[in-house]
């Protein structure tokens, strides 16, 4: 992802029009416009006034997590997700703490029974049940 592709997510993530990032960030919606579409480079205070607004690390807005150089998509989408969680308070994080172990035990019990790791996005989805004829 490119750094006006981040932007853009980010925004929308936050359910921000360009209008509301404006408002936060004292940048002009037509100067945001054009960082979304990575025409220009952006000086370092602009940055600074998005990382501020958004409340993310300079890695979280411009990290790539489709080309992590750090292990799978997978894993630059925790790292910046885990980059959000740091802001929570601390109530919060505990409830993820306890989802996530929740996740994890029911997942290393799978592994045992079964030796082999189910596809969880497939228990999702209705299985279709064949019906006697």
């Amino acid at each position: 992802m490119s750094l006006g592709q981040n932007i853009r997510r980010i925004r929308q993530a936050k359910g921000w029009t360009q209008g509301q990032l404006s408002e936060h960030t004292g940048i002009k919606i037509g100067h945001l416009s054009k960082l979304e579409q990575d025409e220009g480079d952006p000086k370092a205070s602009t940055l600074y006034k998005l990382i501020q607004a958004f409340g993310c690390t300079p890695t979280g807005l411009m990290s790539d997590p489709d080309q992590s150089r750090e292990g799978t998509e997978a894993d630059a989408l925790l790292s910046m997700i885990f980059e959000r969680v740091d802001n929570l308070p601390d109530k919060a994080k505990m409830s993820l703490v306890e989802v996530l172990d929740r996740f994890c035990m029911g997942w290393e019990m799978e592994l045992a029974i079964t030796q082999t790791p189910r596809k969880w996005n497939a228990l999702l989805q209705p299985q279709e049940q064949e019906r006697p004829l």
